[in-house]
């Protein structure tokens, strides 16, 4: 009601001129504590639930609601605030919603470069843009660094449920597959991802003591851990028999190489077929005449045998085998590049090829080929 001084006492109160704006009436039990001076109440509320807020639409406000935004209660984001003359009221304005992390606490703990909204979308943390991901994401920053031939993998190689792929058999923790874009899998060690090609023959090994992380092949398994940590030491011409020549690949799958090899007694076990004797000699073992690194000084009857691992002319590494003479004009230095290369006659090659075979090592690969 308004009351104003009128002429004569009369009519000095009345109704007719008051405000229409909700304040007016209502300031003294405002419930917002003038978040929302500069606004119309009946921008949200009606007269006929003041209570609720029906006609108040959060795309009008600074944060528009995406994804699962839409499905959280406004009290988690609006709270109780204590002070003004009511005691508390529900801070809606102003708030910060700068950043993620505002809101959230950090997954990553501060390890990853850039925004939340830089591979994550609003439909779900576990939902994350793959085009931003796969062309930005820093691997790094998690607990499995990529390296060697893991860091030229494609992303859907570690992280699609179901994918075939040869030498490869995903395994995925409970709850993974159907939460994440990109879900998780074991990494704990090499056969949680990998199918075992020796076919549980090293189960009490780590893959790493024979493999890198570069690539599986060529193995690092060399001479020298052969020597330490197999039953059987490599010496003399064994040190350069090629490695499928004692361990072939299995029957079963024709994939697995046969590395643990049972029965080796004597020099017979692998030579039986091409003993030059025929039997002769009995049970006599041939080590009583024979060593393993005698077999070229036997042969060429030289007065040193050089042996030396070279590799630069060629992409593997090699040994070469050099019976030398003291009558050679090299003598004694090295034999490269002292004399004109000659080539062998034709006899020349078939008498050497026919002395390796009698020695067991006609399936060698050797220069005599080439």
């Amino acid at each position: 009601m308004r009351e104003f001084k009128a002429v004569g006492g009369a009519l000095e109160r009345t109704y007719l001129g008051l405000g229409t704006d909700c304040a007016r009436c209502h300031r003294s039990d405002d419930p917002h504590e003038g978040q929302f001076v500069d606004r119309d109440c009946a921008t949200c509320h009606n007269e006929k639930d003041w209570e609720g807020a029906e006609e108040f639409d959060h795309s009008r406000a600074g944060y528009l609601l995406e994804g699962r935004h839409q499905e959280v209660e406004c009290a988690l984001c609006h709270k109780n605030e204590t002070g003004g003359a009511r005691g508390e009221a529900v801070r809606y304005r102003p708030l910060d919603a700068s950043t993620c992390s505002v809101c959230h606490e950090d997954p990553h703990g501060g390890r990853m470069r850039g925004t939340c909204g830089g591979c994550h979308a609003p439909l779900g943390w576990a939902q994350v843009r793959r085009n931003r991901v796969e062309s930005s994401f820093d691997h790094g920053t998690t607990r499995f660094l990529l390296k060697g031939a893991h860091a030229e993998a494609l992303c859907r190689s570690c992280h699609t449920p179901g994918l075939s792929q040869p030498g490869l058999r995903l395994v995925f923790p409970r709850g993974e597959v159907g939460s994440r874009t990109y879900p998780r899998p074991r990494y704990d060690r090499c056969s949680a991802c990998h199918s075992d090609p020796h076919a549980g023959a090293f189960e009490t090994k780590g893959c790493d003591d024979c493999h890198g992380g570069e690539a599986w092949t060529p193995a690092e398994f060399g001479l020298a851990l052969h020597d330490q940590a197999s039953q059987f030491a490599l010496t003399g011409a064994h040190r350069v028999t090629p490695c499928l020549a004692c361990h072939p690949t299995g029957e079963e799958d024709g994939r697995a190489l046969r590395f643990r090899l049972e029965g080796f007694e004597d020099c017979r076990s692998c030579h039986r077929e091409d003993d030059p004797h025929e039997g002769a000699f009995g049970d006599t073992r041939c080590e009583t005449c024979h060593e393993t690194g005698s077999f070229l000084m036997e042969e060429f009857d030289g007065d040193k045998l050089n042996i030396a691992a070279l590799g630069n002319q060629v992409p593997q590494l090699h040994l070469h085998h050099i019976v030398r003479f003291e009558t050679d004009p090299a003598w004694p230095t090295p034999v490269w590049g002292k004399q004109p290369p000659l080539p062998y006659t034709d006899d020349a090659l078939n008498e050497i090829r026919s002395l390796f075979a009698l020695a067991g090592l006609d399936g060698f690969e050797t220069h005599l080929d080439s």
